[in-house]
């Protein structure tokens, strides 16, 4: 099985002082998931270089193929997440030409949009060009800071922006020739299965399905609906091609069913089209 293995990493004060609420990491996780990747941990740090460098330190230990960074990238004193990437990673950070000229561009289009009076590429503004050494500017159709691809051996290292929009517009649009090539031909597929019932009734059920089926993520989550508990399983296949996923998938899904109406239980629903998001 190929490396589909991603990192990520929020960075900003904001997000550790309680001033914002990190949506970045949850979207992400969730994209990340529906191309095949499998996403083995999650950092978020302040804006501070010595943080910074500490965990992508750490995350390339682990030899990932992906880390994913967000925030950072701005205009302002604080937004020091490529300095301190390049410092981490020993490459000194210059001036790009592609990036500048992305900067550029951005700006030209703001102010045709009437957003912005004066397109004046400034030293604040001409910081957003500033790269590591070997890094390849990625376009940014929402804001007007490039996002950031750096290889560091087998594991590619991409900062993007920590506005939300931003962040997404970048993944949703210059990433994707980058992450087809990554995770090509791996799948993720998943199946709910809805109880009226409570989840301790079927906590030995679901512990036994885990356990016969390690490539499979069985999770239930207990709800109440209407007053009533409820209970929804969910089957999980991620980072397998399509035919073994589908296998895998259908194998834990058969044996599942047949070991709760053993049990009892009564199946309200299921399909691959159930309301997995939950808020915790």
């Amino acid at each position: 099985m190929q490396n589909q293995q991603v990192e990520l990493v929020a960075i900003g004060n904001e997000i550790l002082i309680g001033q914002v609420h990190d949506t970045n990491l949850h979207w992400l996780c969730r994209r990340l998931n529906d191309i095949g990747a499998f996403v083995r941990q999650a950092y978020i740090v302040r804006d501070d270089p010595t943080a910074i460098g500490e965990v992508i330190r750490l995350t390339l230990s682990h030899r990932p193929v992906l880390v994913i960074t967000t925030g950072g990238l701005g205009p302002t004193w604080d937004d020091i997440t490529l300095s301190s990437i390049g410092k981490a990673l020993g490459r000194p950070v210059r001036m790009d030409g592609k990036a500048l000229e992305m900067v550029r561009e951005r700006y030209r289009q703001v102010k045709a949009a009437g957003l912005i009076n004066d397109d004046t590429i400034t030293p604040e503004r001409e910081k957003m060009a500033y790269l590591p050494e070997g890094s390849v500017p990625l376009w940014n159709p929402v804001g007007t800071a490039p996002g950031v691809l750096m290889d560091v051996e087998e594991t590619h290292i991409i900062a993007l922006p920590g506005v939300p929009p931003e962040m997404r517009g970048i993944f949703d649009s210059s990433l994707q020739p980058y992450l087809r090539q990554w995770f090509s031909g791996l799948h993720s597929l998943q199946w709910g299965i809805m109880l009226a019932q409570g989840e301790s009734t079927v906590a030995s059920v679901i512990n036994s399905v885990a356990r016969t089926h390690p490539r499979v993520y069985v999770k239930s989550r207990a709800r109440s609906v209407n007053g009533k508990p409820k209970v929804l399983i969910t089957l999980t296949v991620s980072g397998m091609k399509e035919g073994e996923a589908r296998k895998e998938l259908e194998n834990a899904r058969n044996d599942m069913v047949k070991r709760l109406r053993a049990s009892g239980a009564v199946i309200v629903e299921e399909g691959e089209d159930l309301p997995f998001q939950q808020e915790n």
